[in-house]
């Protein structure tokens, strides 16, 4: 008997873990990974392929990085789940997203996130501690 746990969620409304606040592409290979460091800065981590693209993006997943959630058009969760959906990635992605300007929430995204149990450490989801410049010299082959 395999015992299913629920993904979790935890709110905040102090600073806001380093998390991606935007993918974009330049052609439908390249393009590049921006983070939200706080405080409004940023840092923008280029990928030129998409086999580059998904090693990132795995290795986010794999070290709790939150993805932010989409609005008008997709986020960065968005396109993390159509890869896992398409075998491309593994694991559940954190999605970030705003219930207010002040206040944020965590959450594990599955495959059947429907309900979720609330934690109060927001570290037990997310990694709090994650410098993207750890990326900057990643060689994906």
């Amino acid at each position: 008997m395999i015992i299913r746990m629920r993904p979790r969620f935890a709110r905040s409304n102090l600073e806001p873990p380093v998390y991606v606040d935007l993918v974009v592409r330049h052609t439908h290979q390249a393009g590049l990974i921006r983070f939200n460091l706080g405080h409004g800065e940023f840092i923008e981590i280029p990928f030129a392929s998409q086999l580059e693209f998904n090693i990132l993006f795995q290795r986010l997943i794999d070290e709790q990085v939150p993805l932010s959630a989409g609005g008008a058009l997709a986020g960065a969760i968005d396109e993390a789940l159509l890869l896992v959906k398409d075998g491309m990635l593994k694991g559940y992605p954190i999605e970030i997203s705003w219930s207010s300007p002040e206040t944020w929430t965590v959450r594990e995204i599955g495959p059947e996130s429907f309900q979720w149990d609330e934690v109060s450490q927001v570290e037990t989801i997310a990694n709090c501690q994650f410098d993207p410049r750890t990326l900057q010299n990643l060689n994906p082959c």
